[in-house]
């Protein structure tokens, strides 16, 4: 494990590490992203390395508190499923470019430690903030998204 880039005991993913080396983990544009995400409305930014640390560590923090579907997996008596977030085995990857928007994408380690799931979320009725599956894997959400390595 590189323990250089890992974000609340978490190791990135080995592709994602080297899209970050290489400065390829570029925001592919809005189109693209909805074509992917259809369900996530509004427009985010994909978060550098010490963005996602700072981000994932605040989302730990806040996320409960707020009622956005997240709740620590430590502290359940039951195992914590979609559309419900562990915020104990998440990194996030991408946020909300406008404040106030309240959307993310992220990590979702419960799958995979070398390659997670990616789930982004959803509001449902302006009300419910729920999370859903985008791909099984990062590295099928990478290749969705058309970032490509050299």
């Amino acid at each position: 494990m590189n323990d250089e880039f890992v974000v609340n005991g978490l190791p990135l993913p080995p592709l994602l590490i080297e899209l970050l080396k290489q400065d390829k983990w570029q925001h592919p544009g809005d189109e693209v992203m909805r074509n992917v995400i259809p369900f996530l409305l509004d427009p985010v930014d994909l978060l550098k390395f010490e963005s996602m640390r700072h981000q994932s560590t605040r989302f730990a923090e806040v996320v409960v508190r707020w009622s956005f579907h997240a709740i620590s997996g430590a502290k359940s008596t039951v195992p914590v499923e979609l559309p419900w977030l562990d915020v104990d085995k998440v990194v996030l990857i991408a946020v909300n470019k406008q404040i106030g928007d309240d959307v993310a994408i992220a990590l979702d380690y419960r799958t995979s430690i070398e390659d997670p799931r990616v789930v982004a979320s959803e509001w449902h009725d302006n009300k419910q903030h729920l999370w859903s599956e985008v791909t099984p894997t990062f590295s099928e959400f990478v290749e969705k998204i058309g970032i490509k390595l050299t």
